[in-house]
Protein backbone atom coordinates (compact mmCIF):
# COMPACT_ATOMS: atom_id res chain seq x y z
CA UNK A 1 0.00 0.00 0.00
CA UNK A 2 0.78 3.89 -0.47
CA UNK A 3 -0.35 6.59 2.14
CA UNK A 4 -0.36 9.66 1.61
CA UNK A 5 -0.80 12.89 4.13
CA UNK A 6 -2.95 15.50 2.72
CA UNK A 7 -4.63 18.70 3.81
CA UNK A 8 -8.47 19.33 3.70
CA UNK A 9 -8.47 20.03 -0.18
CA UNK A 10 -6.93 16.57 -1.17
CA UNK A 11 -3.32 18.28 -1.51
CA UNK A 12 -0.15 15.86 -0.71
CA UNK A 13 1.93 17.83 2.18
CA UNK A 14 5.51 17.21 0.48
CA UNK A 15 6.84 18.40 4.32
CA UNK A 16 4.99 15.76 6.12
CA UNK A 17 7.49 13.38 7.51
CA UNK A 18 6.14 12.03 10.55
CA UNK A 19 6.02 8.02 10.55
CA UNK A 20 2.88 5.92 9.06
CA UNK A 21 1.87 3.04 10.79
CA UNK A 22 0.18 0.02 9.46
CA UNK A 23 -1.55 -2.74 11.62
CA UNK A 24 -4.59 -4.72 11.62
CA UNK A 25 -6.89 -6.36 14.21
CA UNK A 26 -8.62 -9.55 12.60
CA UNK A 27 -7.49 -13.28 12.85
CA UNK A 28 -4.61 -13.16 11.14
CA UNK A 29 -0.62 -11.18 11.65
CA UNK A 30 0.57 -8.15 10.01
CA UNK A 31 4.40 -8.46 9.41
CA UNK A 32 7.20 -6.93 7.52
CA UNK A 33 8.07 -3.29 7.64
CA UNK A 34 4.86 -1.70 9.27
CA UNK A 35 6.10 1.65 9.68
CA UNK A 36 7.54 4.04 7.47
CA UNK A 37 8.52 7.15 7.30
CA UNK A 38 7.03 9.54 4.46
CA UNK A 39 9.05 11.19 1.36
CA UNK A 40 7.44 13.64 0.14
CA UNK A 41 4.12 13.20 2.37
CA UNK A 42 3.98 9.85 0.91
CA UNK A 43 4.70 6.81 2.89
CA UNK A 44 5.44 3.31 0.67
CA UNK A 45 5.34 -0.33 2.30
CA UNK A 46 7.49 -2.53 0.49
CA UNK A 47 7.12 -6.25 2.35
CA UNK A 48 4.26 -6.37 4.10
CA UNK A 49 2.96 -9.83 4.93
CA UNK A 50 -0.89 -11.14 6.28
CA UNK A 51 -0.68 -14.48 7.38
CA UNK A 52 -4.55 -15.64 7.79
CA UNK A 53 -6.00 -18.41 10.25
CA UNK A 54 -8.09 -19.57 7.51
CA UNK A 55 -8.63 -19.27 3.91
CA UNK A 56 -10.09 -16.10 2.46
CA UNK A 57 -9.69 -14.70 5.99
CA UNK A 58 -10.28 -11.04 5.03
CA UNK A 59 -9.34 -7.96 6.57
CA UNK A 60 -8.29 -4.73 6.41
CA UNK A 61 -5.15 -2.24 7.10
CA UNK A 62 -5.18 0.54 9.39
CA UNK A 63 -2.34 3.58 8.92
CA UNK A 64 -1.65 5.72 11.57
CA UNK A 65 0.70 8.50 11.93
CA UNK A 66 0.53 11.49 14.77
CA UNK A 67 -2.53 13.26 15.61
CA UNK A 68 -4.07 12.47 12.08
CA UNK A 69 -7.54 10.27 11.76
CA UNK A 70 -6.78 6.87 11.02
CA UNK A 71 -7.48 5.60 7.40
CA UNK A 72 -8.05 1.98 6.61
CA UNK A 73 -8.08 0.02 3.45
CA UNK A 74 -10.32 -2.09 1.24
CA UNK A 75 -11.24 -5.35 2.68
CA UNK A 76 -8.71 -7.73 1.43
CA UNK A 77 -9.55 -11.90 1.36
CA UNK A 78 -6.36 -13.39 1.20
CA UNK A 79 -5.54 -16.54 -0.50
CA UNK A 80 -4.09 -19.85 1.21
CA UNK A 81 -1.99 -21.79 -1.14
CA UNK A 82 -1.17 -24.98 -0.39
CA UNK A 83 2.45 -26.45 -0.70
CA UNK A 84 1.88 -29.29 1.26
CA UNK A 85 -0.33 -32.63 2.14
CA UNK A 86 -0.55 -33.48 6.07
CA UNK A 87 -2.66 -36.18 7.63
CA UNK A 88 -5.31 -34.86 10.24
CA UNK A 89 -6.34 -38.58 11.20
CA UNK A 90 -3.97 -41.11 10.77
CA UNK A 91 -4.68 -44.70 8.91
CA UNK A 92 -5.45 -47.29 12.52
CA UNK A 93 -6.67 -50.59 12.78
CA UNK A 94 -5.83 -52.98 10.14
CA UNK A 95 -7.13 -56.68 9.66
CA UNK A 96 -5.44 -58.34 6.18
CA UNK A 97 -8.08 -57.91 3.63
CA UNK A 98 -10.60 -56.04 5.09
CA UNK A 99 -11.06 -51.97 5.26
CA UNK A 100 -9.00 -50.00 7.65
CA UNK A 101 -11.45 -49.88 11.28
CA UNK A 102 -9.80 -45.78 11.03
CA UNK A 103 -9.48 -44.42 7.33
CA UNK A 104 -7.14 -41.91 6.76
CA UNK A 105 -7.85 -37.95 6.25
CA UNK A 106 -5.52 -35.57 4.54
CA UNK A 107 -5.35 -32.06 4.54
CA UNK A 108 -3.56 -29.79 1.81
CA UNK A 109 -2.55 -26.67 3.88
CA UNK A 110 0.61 -23.98 3.37
CA UNK A 111 3.61 -23.67 4.99
CA UNK A 112 2.01 -22.04 8.24
CA UNK A 113 -0.52 -24.94 8.58
CA UNK A 114 -3.48 -23.69 6.90
CA UNK A 115 -5.60 -25.21 4.54
CA UNK A 116 -6.54 -24.73 1.07
CA UNK A 117 -9.92 -24.34 0.55
CA UNK A 118 -9.66 -23.81 -2.90
CA UNK A 119 -7.48 -27.30 -3.65
CA UNK A 120 -9.05 -29.58 -5.65
CA UNK A 121 -6.37 -31.14 -6.66
CA UNK A 122 -6.25 -35.31 -6.29
CA UNK A 123 -4.53 -36.77 -3.75
CA UNK A 124 -3.12 -40.71 -4.76
CA UNK A 125 -2.53 -42.79 -1.82
CA UNK A 126 -0.12 -45.89 -2.49
CA UNK A 127 2.18 -48.44 -0.08
CA UNK A 128 5.42 -49.63 -0.66
CA UNK A 129 5.93 -52.65 1.77
CA UNK A 130 5.36 -56.31 0.54
CA UNK A 131 1.34 -56.56 0.64
CA UNK A 132 -1.18 -54.13 -1.58
CA UNK A 133 -3.14 -51.17 -0.54
CA UNK A 134 -6.42 -51.45 -2.36
CA UNK A 135 -10.12 -49.85 -2.55
CA UNK A 136 -10.34 -45.85 -3.63
CA UNK A 137 -6.91 -44.94 -3.19
CA UNK A 138 -7.54 -41.39 -5.00
CA UNK A 139 -9.86 -39.00 -3.68
CA UNK A 140 -10.60 -35.22 -5.08
CA UNK A 141 -10.49 -32.97 -1.81
CA UNK A 142 -13.70 -31.27 -0.92
CA UNK A 143 -12.06 -28.17 1.18
CA UNK A 144 -8.94 -28.63 0.32
CA UNK A 145 -9.48 -32.34 2.68
CA UNK A 146 -9.21 -35.46 1.10
CA UNK A 147 -11.40 -38.26 2.98
CA UNK A 148 -10.60 -41.70 2.16
CA UNK A 149 -13.11 -44.21 3.17
CA UNK A 150 -12.40 -47.71 2.03
CA UNK A 151 -8.52 -48.59 1.80
CA UNK A 152 -7.61 -51.96 2.47
CA UNK A 153 -4.19 -53.63 3.19
CA UNK A 154 -3.88 -57.01 2.28
CA UNK A 155 -0.53 -58.27 3.97
CA UNK A 156 1.66 -61.48 3.04
CA UNK A 157 2.35 -61.77 6.80
CA UNK A 158 0.93 -61.37 10.06
CA UNK A 159 2.00 -58.61 11.78
CA UNK A 160 3.47 -57.05 8.92
CA UNK A 161 4.04 -53.43 9.28
CA UNK A 162 3.16 -50.81 6.47
CA UNK A 163 2.79 -47.03 6.10
CA UNK A 164 0.48 -45.30 3.61
CA UNK A 165 2.52 -42.58 1.05
CA UNK A 166 -0.23 -39.55 -0.09
CA UNK A 167 0.91 -37.55 -3.15
CA UNK A 168 -0.68 -34.59 -5.19
CA UNK A 169 0.83 -33.04 -8.03
CA UNK A 170 2.88 -30.26 -7.37
CA UNK A 171 3.22 -30.03 -3.66
CA UNK A 172 5.08 -31.87 -1.16
CA UNK A 173 3.54 -35.12 0.02
CA UNK A 174 3.12 -37.55 3.25
CA UNK A 175 3.63 -40.67 4.98
CA UNK A 176 1.63 -42.19 7.75
CA UNK A 177 3.13 -43.66 10.63
CA UNK A 178 3.45 -47.34 10.74
CA UNK A 179 0.61 -49.76 10.43
CA UNK A 180 0.69 -53.49 11.99
CA UNK A 181 -1.79 -55.25 9.91
CA UNK A 182 -2.80 -58.85 11.40
CA UNK A 183 -3.84 -61.57 9.89
CA UNK A 184 -7.24 -63.22 10.87
CA UNK A 185 -7.87 -66.82 10.36
CA UNK A 186 -10.88 -68.32 8.58
CA UNK A 187 -10.40 -71.56 7.81
CA UNK A 188 -7.82 -74.50 8.05
CA UNK A 189 -5.61 -75.69 5.56
CA UNK A 190 -3.38 -79.41 5.44
CA UNK A 191 0.23 -77.98 5.18
CA UNK A 192 1.12 -82.16 6.01
CA UNK A 193 -0.97 -84.38 4.74
CA UNK A 194 -1.39 -87.58 6.93
CA UNK A 195 0.38 -91.19 4.89
CA UNK A 196 1.88 -94.51 5.75
CA UNK A 197 -1.04 -96.12 7.63
CA UNK A 198 -0.67 -99.25 9.47
CA UNK A 199 -3.55 -100.56 11.21
CA UNK A 200 -3.30 -99.82 14.51
CA UNK A 201 0.45 -98.38 14.47
CA UNK A 202 1.09 -94.40 14.59
CA UNK A 203 0.90 -92.71 10.93
CA UNK A 204 4.24 -92.73 9.23
CA UNK A 205 3.49 -89.02 8.00
CA UNK A 206 1.55 -87.12 10.84
CA UNK A 207 -0.71 -84.14 9.86
CA UNK A 208 0.10 -80.58 10.17
CA UNK A 209 -2.83 -77.88 9.72
CA UNK A 210 -2.42 -74.17 9.47
CA UNK A 211 -5.02 -71.41 10.54
CA UNK A 212 -5.08 -69.14 7.75
CA UNK A 213 -6.73 -66.17 5.91
CA UNK A 214 -9.05 -66.38 2.99
CA UNK A 215 -5.65 -65.50 0.76
CA UNK A 216 -3.93 -68.06 2.76
CA UNK A 217 -1.90 -66.33 5.00
CA UNK A 218 -0.58 -67.54 8.33
CA UNK A 219 -2.67 -65.99 11.43
CA UNK A 220 0.43 -66.88 13.97
CA UNK A 221 -1.39 -65.81 16.80
CA UNK A 222 -4.05 -68.57 16.32
CA UNK A 223 -4.32 -70.45 19.45
CA UNK A 224 -8.04 -72.35 19.26
CA UNK A 225 -7.65 -75.91 19.21
CA UNK A 226 -7.56 -78.32 16.34
CA UNK A 227 -9.44 -81.81 16.63
CA UNK A 228 -9.07 -84.25 14.35
CA UNK A 229 -11.60 -87.06 13.87
CA UNK A 230 -12.72 -89.42 11.20
CA UNK A 231 -16.18 -90.82 9.74
CA UNK A 232 -15.14 -93.96 8.19
CA UNK A 233 -15.42 -97.68 9.35
CA UNK A 234 -12.04 -97.71 11.21
CA UNK A 235 -10.88 -95.39 14.97
CA UNK A 236 -8.65 -92.37 15.44
CA UNK A 237 -6.81 -92.60 18.50
CA UNK A 238 -3.81 -90.69 19.90
CA UNK A 239 -3.50 -87.12 20.29
CA UNK A 240 -6.73 -85.67 18.65
CA UNK A 241 -6.95 -82.17 19.69
CA UNK A 242 -3.93 -80.09 19.44
CA UNK A 243 -3.18 -76.17 20.35
CA UNK A 244 -1.17 -74.52 17.67
CA UNK A 245 1.40 -72.88 18.16
CA UNK A 246 2.50 -70.11 15.98
CA UNK A 247 -1.00 -70.41 13.92
CA UNK A 248 0.57 -74.35 13.38
CA UNK A 249 -1.34 -77.72 14.86
CA UNK A 250 1.25 -80.69 14.35
CA UNK A 251 -0.47 -83.95 15.55
CA UNK A 252 2.07 -86.53 16.54
CA UNK A 253 0.89 -89.96 17.54
CA UNK A 254 -2.70 -90.71 15.49
CA UNK A 255 -3.53 -94.18 14.93
CA UNK A 256 -6.17 -95.21 12.49
CA UNK A 257 -7.16 -98.76 13.08
CA UNK A 258 -9.17 -100.38 10.50
CA UNK A 259 -11.97 -102.45 10.39
CA UNK A 260 -12.61 -105.78 8.19
CA UNK A 261 -13.96 -104.55 4.95
CA UNK A 262 -12.38 -100.73 5.15
CA UNK A 263 -11.36 -99.18 1.99
CA UNK A 264 -9.78 -96.07 2.67
CA UNK A 265 -10.46 -93.16 5.30
CA UNK A 266 -9.69 -89.56 5.85
CA UNK A 267 -8.78 -87.14 8.59
CA UNK A 268 -11.37 -84.39 9.49
CA UNK A 269 -9.73 -81.38 11.57
CA UNK A 270 -11.91 -78.61 13.05
CA UNK A 271 -11.51 -75.35 15.39
CA UNK A 272 -14.00 -73.31 16.54
CA UNK A 273 -15.41 -70.40 14.65
CA UNK A 274 -13.68 -71.34 11.48
CA UNK A 275 -13.95 -73.22 8.53
CA UNK A 276 -12.15 -77.14 9.04
CA UNK A 277 -10.68 -79.26 6.24
CA UNK A 278 -10.61 -83.16 5.09
CA UNK A 279 -7.11 -85.00 4.30
CA UNK A 280 -6.99 -86.51 1.20
CA UNK A 281 -7.99 -90.68 1.39
CA UNK A 282 -5.11 -92.96 3.42
CA UNK A 283 -5.12 -96.44 2.41
CA UNK A 284 -4.52 -98.41 5.90
CA UNK A 285 -2.36 -101.51 5.67
CA UNK A 286 -3.67 -104.51 7.49
CA UNK A 287 -0.90 -107.30 9.15
CA UNK A 288 -1.74 -110.59 9.95
CA UNK A 289 0.73 -112.08 12.53
CA UNK A 290 3.11 -114.68 11.60
CA UNK A 291 1.73 -118.53 12.84
CA UNK A 292 4.29 -120.60 14.88
CA UNK A 293 6.73 -117.53 15.22
CA UNK A 294 8.49 -118.68 11.61
CA UNK A 295 7.05 -117.26 8.25
CA UNK A 296 7.24 -113.60 8.09
CA UNK A 297 3.63 -111.58 8.69
CA UNK A 298 1.53 -111.39 5.28
CA UNK A 299 0.45 -107.83 4.57
CA UNK A 300 -3.51 -107.18 3.77
CA UNK A 301 -4.17 -104.39 1.76
CA UNK A 302 -7.83 -103.52 1.45
CA UNK A 303 -8.40 -101.61 -1.68
CA UNK A 304 -10.98 -99.00 -3.26
CA UNK A 305 -13.28 -102.37 -4.95
CA UNK A 306 -12.91 -104.47 -1.59
CA UNK A 307 -10.59 -107.25 -2.52
CA UNK A 308 -8.05 -108.22 -0.03
CA UNK A 309 -4.10 -108.37 -1.91
CA UNK A 310 -2.44 -110.31 0.49
CA UNK A 311 1.59 -110.81 0.46
CA UNK A 312 3.75 -112.82 2.26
Amino acid sequence: PIVEARDQYGNVDTTYAVNVVASENDLGTLTGTTTQAPVLGVATFTDLVYTATIDHDTFEIEFDSGGFTQVSSAGVDPNVVATQLVITQQPAVSVSGVALVTQPIVAARDAGNITDTDYVTNVVASENDAGTLTGTTTQTPLAGVATFTDLIYTATADVEVFQIDFTSTGITGVTSIDVTCGVVATKLVFTTQPAGSVSGVALTTQPVVEARNAADVLDTGYVTNVVASEDDLGTLTGTTTVAPVGGVATFTDLVYTARAGGVTFQIDVTSVGITGATSNDVTSVVTIPPVGGGAPPAVVTVTETGSVDLTT
